[in-house]
Parts: structure tokens; sequence; C-alpha cells
């Protein structure tokens, strides 16, 4: 973006992104949509999709992990909090990490909302993790947000990656829960 300073950017309120900065059509604004003239950017100017093959879960559960690990996001927080812990508003909604389940895994293990568990998988474990029973998750089922590095739910999950874009799996894996020792509050 040569010729572009800060002050120029702060001055037309930001900049959408893309914002090529050896395209002298686009102004200093960006560009508010992508490919709008029907074009890609590769050889035969045509979008490329590219099918996905199902694939059978490598890390299914099974007696020693007999539930189903699922991770994601959550409206408070995104990727491992580096600024959104700082927003007072959204560390007080969601100030530490949980792990949702179901009722009927729940009373199996003997476990409420807000009791303490440890999750392990075969590749690692979270030692403490609060419990909040839900019907959102399916039954068999848990769901653990990877928002939180001192719970990083990714440290559970398998070293699978898809084969084009790379972007590593890091989504399910069998795990088992277990009581923890009682949360110091």
């Amino acid at each position: 973006m040569s010729g572009i300073t800060y002050e120029r950017i702060d001055a037309a309120g930001g900049v959408q992104w893309p914002c090529p900065a050896d395209d002298p059509e686009v102004p200093l604004g960006g560009t508010a949509r992508l490919y709008a003239d029907g074009r890609f950017p590769n050889p035969s100017g045509r979008v490329q999709l590219h099918r996905a093959v199902r694939q059978e879960l490598r890390d299914k559960p099974r007696r020693e992990f007999p539930l189903l690990l699922n991770t994601g996001r959550t409206v408070e927080h995104w990727h491992t909090r580096t600024k959104t812990a700082r927003v007072p508003l959204l560390d007080r909604l969601a100030p530490e990490a949980w792990v949702e389940m179901n009722e009927v895994d729940g009373d199996a293990l003997g476990v409420r909302t807000g009791d303490v568990v440890r999750v392990t998988s075969s590749r690692g474990e979270i030692p403490r993790i609060i419990v909040r029973i839900t019907p959102i998750v399916r039954a068999g089922e848990v769901f653990i947000p990877f928002h939180y590095d001192e719970a990083c739910a990714n440290r559970l999950t398998v070293d699978e990656f898809d084969p084009i874009s790379r972007e590593p799996n890091f989504k399910q894996c069998a795990v088992r829960i277990e009581r923890a020792e009682a949360h110091p509050r």
C-alpha cells in the first residue's frame, strides 16, 4: 500500500480488505466484494471447487475413551483470547473454559453443572475444566471451546490436516471424562 499512510487510513475510517497496493483502480477504501467481475485468480478464470471426500473418524469413541469431543468457537471470544480476554464484558461472560455435556452422560458420570472434571484423550488431558450440562450437545458427545490456553482443547485432538488447504483438523476425537478435585473459587 505504497503512498497510503496511517493518517490517510485513519481519515478514511479504515480500509476495506483487500486493498492491493499495485492496483491503481482500487480506492483507499479497498474492494468491498471480491471477484465481482466473475474472474478468479487462476488460469481458467473460473471458480474452482474441491470436493471433500468423507472420511471416517480416525479416533472413534471406544471403551477407554467413550465420548466424542467436538471443539469450536464461542460468541464471547476469538481464537486464543489474546485480545478478547482484555475486554472486561467478554471476559466476565466467559472467564474460563468449560465442557458441555448432555444430561444423559452427566447422570452416567455423576456430574452436574459446576462440577470440575478431567478430560483425557490418547494424546493429552485437560486436568481441570468446569462442566455445563446442556441439551445442546447429543448424548455421547461433548463440546469444549478452543479459546483457552490453560484448558487447550486442541492438545487433545488428532494431528490430521486438510490435504489441500493444510488447515489442521483440531475438531474431534475420542475422550473420557472423570471427576477432578473441587474447583478453588
